[in-house]
């Protein structure tokens, strides 16, 4: 029997999308990602958590359609996902970054017929068994992001109410876990990955 199989978890795939307003000639405002993960994302994944089987964030910011966005994944019964939606919108955070014209939309839905596999996620390049498993891997990167920004922070944000503030300090925030990324990530987390995988050959492709 295999370790994980599709059919194992029950649900189907959600999706949540944040999009950013980005002002030509200005860099990426990733301390929004860093911002809405940790005061609109992190509250509702501990109020529900038992019932998401599987999440995720995906971050990404090109000059194209799709521009500068955060995507929170997440795999749960349709009650469930309803309940996470609706108590993602009406975070009164949210609407604050909505108003303030940092946060140009907010979208959820499903991804489709296929919603239901474990795979639907995934890069179908990938062999199944890669794509099977490949959702418990960066659920376990994302928490770790999520727990690092938490540390961070450390409850000094908690009493700032404005929000043009907030997003400032949250500015500092993500420096400093980009920071931390950039001294320890080779060591902390490629180097311990590799370990995990008996130091095989790696091909890295460019």
């Amino acid at each position: 029997m295999p370790l994980v199989h599709p059919e194992a978890v029950e649900g189907r795939w959600h999706v949540i999308y944040f999009r950013y307003a980005w002002p030509k000639q200005s860099p990426p405002r990733w301390q929004l990602d860093t911002l809405i993960a940790h005061r609109v994302v992190a509250p509702v994944l501990k109020r529900y958590q038992g019932q998401i089987a599987l999440w995720r964030f995906h971050r990404r910011a090109a000059r194209d359609g799709a521009g500068h966005r955060l995507r929170f994944i997440f795999y749960a019964d349709d009650k469930v996902a309803a309940s996470v939606i609706r108590d993602v919108e009406t975070s009164s955070l949210l609407r604050a970054l909505q108003a303030g014209g940092w946060v140009e939309s907010v979208n959820a839905g499903d991804f489709g017929a296929h919603s239901d596999r474990l795979l639907a996620t995934s890069d179908p390049s990938w062999p199944t068994v890669v794509q099977n498993t490949w959702p418990y891997y960066i659920m376990g990167v994302s928490r770790a992001w999520l727990e690092l920004i938490s540390s961070v922070e450390g409850g000094r944000t908690r009493s700032t109410r404005d929000v043009a503030t907030l997003v400032r300090r949250y500015r500092s925030i993500d420096d400093e876990v980009s920071r931390i990324w950039r001294d320890f990530g080779q060591h902390a987390y490629v180097h311990h990955l590799s370990g995990v995988f008996g130091y095989r050959p790696l091909e890295v492709r460019y």
